[in-house]
Formats: C-alpha cells, sequence, structure tokens
C-alpha cells in the first residue's frame, strides 16, 4: 500500500511538476478596447490599428475560421518632389476575413502564440496582421499596424 502511495504521489508531482504552458488561452489574452471600430453597419477600422484590436474585435464577433466578407481597403500616400506635392490612393475590395492562432510548440522554455487576421481581396492578395505573444511572460514580440483604412460592411 505504501509503495502505491509513493508511486501515486510520484505522478502527482510529475504531472503538476510538468511546466504547462497556456500561451494559446484565449481567455488570458490581453484584451483591448476595440468598441470605436464597431459601427452600425459597418466596421470601420482606421489607419494605425494595431493587430491586437484587430484580433479582439473579429475573434469576438466571428471566432476562429473563414468569412465572406464586403468591404474595402484604402490607403493614401502623399510625398512632395522637388517641392511638387503628389498623392496616390490605393483601393482594394476585400472579399474574405480569416482569423486563426498557432502556437510555436518548438520553443518549450518560452512558448509563443501568434493570432492572426487576414484580409483577402478579390485579385487575391492578403493583407495580414499578427500578433505574437509570451503569456508566461506577458511579451509582446510583434503587433502589426494597419497602414491603411478598412471598411467591412455587416
Amino acid at each position: 500500500m505504501k509503495r502505491f502511495l509513493f508511486l501515486l504521489l510520484f505522478a502527482f508531482l510529475f504531472i503538476t511538476g510538468c511546466n504547462m504552458y497556456s500561451a494559446d488561452d484565449i481567455d488570458s489574452f490581453p484584451s483591448t478596447d476595440y468598441s470605436f471600430m464597431i459601427k452600425d453597419n459597418s466596421y470601420d477600422i482606421p489607419a494605425g490599428t494595431n493587430a491586437l484590436q484587430l484580433f479582439n474585435c473579429f475573434y469576438s464577433e466571428f471566432g476562429y475560421g473563414e468569412y465572406n466578407i464586403q468591404g474595402q481597403y484604402t490607403k493614401t500616400a502623399t510625398a512632395v518632389l522637388n517641392g511638387k506635392t503628389y498623392t496616390d490612393t490605393i483601393n482594394k475590395t476585400l472579399t474574405k476575413i480569416k482569423i486563426w492562432h498557432v502556437r510555436d510548440v518548438d520553443n518549450k522554455e518560452d512558448p509563443i502564440s501568434s493570432f492572426y487576421v487576414a484580409f483577402y481581396t478579390d485579385n487575391n492578395e492578403v493583407l495580414q496582421y499578427c500578433y505574437q505573444w509570451q503569456y508566461d511572460n506577458q511579451n509582446a514580440w510583434k503587433n502589426d499596424i494597419t497602414k491603411g483604412k478598412i471598411v467591412i460592411t455587416k
């Protein structure tokens, strides 16, 4: 009986001693305010919005997966050349959104989780935004920023 209790205690200590990371635990994911993006009939995402805000918004609205959407990406760039100002606007039609998560299982000591939101255009271009973090260290490694305005019809 003592041997059984010893083995049970050893098994318990072994299991609880293992480093069980929760880097993909969405319930402990950093929350952000994304209410400014949600309008009555659309999602209105200004340039400069970060990937964490995008992920929090669209994960809460859709969850993981791919979804057909109707949207527009607009980026305006201005440059001054020889004293003359030039402005160019790029417009892209968005047709699909994909929301997913990848956990780096090779990095045992400091696992990194990557959370993605990607928008697909009508000519198969991908506008992808990634947020990477280490849950156990509360360390953000990457937080992409949108360079243009995105409007998606609800």
